[in-house]
């Protein structure tokens, strides 16, 4: 009951707000120089009057040259108006918006009056200039609403991929902004074109005797006159343009959505061995001293300093918000440091801009350019850098056999699978052979299985080129498969740098202890050392032996035992060492089963241990006991912020 409400109270207000103008067509064809409605007779003898008579046309000329000249204006203003209000950050710019916005919203008469007053004094009323200077006012509001609002659906990460990829600002404005927000200056440009060929009261203060625009000279023969039914016919054309503009518009918008079918389904074959080697890429050391960034009051980056050596594959780790990605957005230029200085090869880059730098980037999006080919998106960075054609070609096609895309170069990226869609941002970032290829999550948006297949294709890949890579993620695993050496990110610190198995094994501090795989954390007293072993006792009273490494008694420790570590007895079975446990769940995971056992009241432990066929699982509320080498113990730093 209630859509067929909403559908009665939409027609009644499109008939309200549609059945006066549509009122006028009919009766510009009657055959009586008065109106009726219903016309007596149909003639078009009211338009060949227009199109005959002089003054009409001459005006109607006016009104076109007036109109383009202010939308013009009007699109040259306020698409840069538009964007610096959509991305720029300064103070007073919600007050600029609404000064921009004021012409919609400012009663014509006192804009027409503050015209007449400036372009009298500059001896401008009557000419075509200050009809189009005018014209531009009013249309640059609506320029900037539709440009702000088309920025806010695109990703700037395309702005910063072509601008890693070598283009300018200028050229990266020109090949990929004005593309993603070409819809918007369009739709600005035809309710400015169509506020400019509609505007009278303006037109009435500035119109002279030879520059009279369409709107005065309907006025004029309506105030001189009645209305009579040539002006019905202009009204009539003038409603006609208005529609096939707004039909076009839409038109070339629905074939935009709609074009060129998706792609069939296909396997992602992965990184094709052989299409490039080492002897084609340069990779450089990366050195980082002392790099700070703040945002205002808050420091994102302390004081980070680290070597990445040539050829080195340097993974960033660190939970969401650790400042990592703010690091890796300051080696590719986007951000600039604070303090401290940035140094690739032998040259410093800290204030150079993105194109200058030499580094490719592989985006978590992949920002790859949604105008363009496959082809193309891989060909501009070699195409900014004004390479032969032939070359271009060349290269383009060894990019889509490494990364096995041969017969995707003619379709858009709408057209790929996620999968495909990164290994084409992959090839993009290296086709030009940078000396630094930087990867921020790339794979995040994968799914389990072709995410693990592309971190073994990357290392190998990374093998086979020898080029630097910086990596940022915040999957420890993923981190572990594919790195040389990682460095752990916490609070815009680096806590540890070092291989996965020194990260792992020999933890520097809690925060890397737990971060890095599972670990069992407990704080402890020693209570006793007996040669090189000690016996602590736990905050729950639990106790057990470590290595003494240099313990003493009354100390406080914290330690970290890995679950693989722990193994499990009958209560029965258990051997002298082994700590008392109740069994409060056990979770299958298939290879392995993770047991949940408490201590005591206040500690539990998790245990992971094998399955192997045959061997029975222990039950829940089976009391065991927990044991492991004290070797398996480690020893942890207390964090500083604890002191």
């Amino acid at each position: 009951m209630w859509r067929t409400g909403v559908t009665v109270v939409c027609g009644l207000t499109l008939a309200f707000i549609v059945a006066p103008m549509a009122a006028l067509v009919p009766m510009s064809f009657s055959n009586t120089s008065w109106l009726t409605l219903p016309p007596h007779g149909l003639s078009l003898r009211w338009y060949a009057d227009f199109l005959s008579n002089r003054d009409w046309m001459g005006s109607a000329w006016t009104s076109v040259r007036v109109a383009c000249l202010a939308t013009a204006l009007a699109c040259a203003l306020g698409t840069p108006a538009g964007m610096a209000l959509a991305r720029a950050r300064f103070p007073g710019k919600d007050l600029l918006y609404a000064v921009t916005l004021a012409p919609m919203v400012v009663p014509v008469m006192i804009l027409a009056i503050s015209f007449y007053f400036v372009y009298a004094r500059a001896h401008l009323v009557g000419t075509v200039t200050s009809l189009a200077l005018s014209h531009a006012v009013l249309g640059v509001p609506y320029v900037v609403i539709n440009v702000v609002a088309v920025m806010h659906t695109f990703d700037p990460q395309m702005e910063q991929a072509a601008r890693s990829l070598g283009a300018t600002g200028w050229q990266t404005f020109w090949r990929v902004t004005v593309h993603l927000i070409r819809a918007g200056i369009i739709a600005g440009a035809l309710f400015a074109l169509i506020t400019s060929l509609d505007e009278v009261v303006i037109a009435i203060f500035l119109s002279g005797r030879d520059v009279v625009t369409l709107p005065k000279m309907m006025w004029d023969a309506v105030s001189q006159d009645e209305i009579n039914p040539t002006v019905t016919a202009v009204a009539s054309i003038q409603m006609a343009v208005v529609v096939l503009a707004l039909g076009a518009l839409e038109f070339f918008r629905s074939r935009r959505r709609h074009a060129g079918p998706r792609a069939a389904a296909r396997a992602d074959g992965g990184i094709a061995p052989g299409a490039w080697s080492s002897a084609e890429f340069r990779g450089a050391a990366l050195r980082l001293r002392g790099v700070t960034k703040l945002f205002g009051t808050v420091t994102a980056v302390a004081g980070v300093s680290l070597e990445v050596e040539a050829g080195e594959f340097m993974t960033l780790l660190g939970p969401s918000g650790s400042g990592k990605t703010t690091i890796l957005n300051m080696v590719a230029g986007f951000e600039r440091p604070t303090a401290g200085e940035i140094v690739l090869g032998d040259r410093s880059i800290t204030r150079l801009s993105p194109d200058k730098r030499d580094i490719g980037m592989v985006f978590q999006n992949y920002a790859l350019f949604p105008h363009m080919t496959v082809f193309d998106n891989i060909a501009f960075p070699l195409r900014i850098r004004r390479m032969p054609a032939d070359e271009i070609a060349n290269r383009v096609a060894a990019a889509l056999a490494m990364v096995r895309l041969e017969g995707y170069g003619a379709r858009h990226p709408r057209q790929l699978s996620g999968g495909q869609q990164q290994r084409v941002a992959l090839a993009r970032a290296l086709v030009f052979h940078p000396r630094l290829l930087l990867m921020d999550e790339p794979l995040a948006a994968l799914d389990k299985r072709l995410r693990e297949s592309m971190q073994i294709e990357l290392r190998r890949l990374h093998e086979r080129l020898g080029i630097t890579v910086v990596f940022v993620t915040h999957d420890q695993s993923e981190a572990m498969t594919m790195s040389d050496r990682i460095a752990v990110v916490n609070h815009g610190r680096i806590e540890q740098v070092g291989t996965p198995a020194e990260l792992y094994e020999r933890p520097v501090s809690v925060f890397v202890g737990s971060f890095i795989g599972e670990a069992n954390l407990l704080d402890c007293r020693v209570l006793a050392q007996t040669g090189a072993s000690a016996t602590v006792e736990t905050a729950g009273g639990s106790t057990f032996a470590i290595a003494a490494n240099g313990t003493r008694p009354g100390a406080a420790l914290r330690v970290s035992i890995r679950p693989e570590a722990v193994a499990l007895a009958a209560a029965g079975a258990a051997g002298p060492g082994a700590v008392p446990a109740v069994v409060e769940d056990a979770i299958y995971l298939g290879d392995a089963t993770k047991y949940v056992v408490r201590l005591n009241a206040a500690e539990v432990l998790i245990a992971r241990v094998a399955n192997r066929r045959g061997a029975a699982r222990i039950g829940v509320g089976t009391s065991v006991g927990v044991a492991w080498e004290p070797q398996d113990v480690q020893v942890l730093p207390a964090d500083p912020a604890e002191g």
